[in-house]
């Protein structure tokens, strides 16, 4: 699902790349600075042009798709922290292995420390 999201991601968005480039600029001359030549709303014009409703559709899928990238990876844990736990897991069972051998080298010693004691005294 995230590889399908990725992939739909970058070519939104090479697309809306595209489609910018092919649109054309305001005109740039020196009645436009001063707001003469623009009969345009603050807001733009309420007709749009193919090109322009291609950008806005394109737009909101790449927003769309940043978002759903935005929380599919926030739900997914991280390889790094799946290590990490299994590398917990792994010390863990290390130290319980060594406690396990300490105690029985404690009570082999234990053990063996009273039969020569007890060999020495039958002597």
């Amino acid at each position: 699902m995230t590889t399908f999201l990725i992939v739909f991601h970058v070519i939104a968005c090479l697309l809306l790349i595209i489609i910018v480039l092919l649109q054309a600029g305001k005109e740039t001359n020196l009645a436009s600075v001063f707001g003469g030549g623009s009969s345009q709303t603050a807001f733009g014009s309420r007709r749009g042009s193919v090109l322009t409703k291609i950008t806005t559709t394109i737009a909101v899928l790449f927003m769309v798709t940043s978002l759903s990238l935005t929380i599919t990876s926030s739900h997914q844990s991280s390889i790094i922290k799946k290590k990490g736990i299994a590398v917990e897991k792994v010390e863990k069972k290390k130290i319980k292995e060594e406690k396990k051998e300490a105690k029985k080298e404690s009570k082999t010693e234990k053990n063996g420390d009273s039969k020569s004691s007890s060999k020495k005294s039958s002597k």
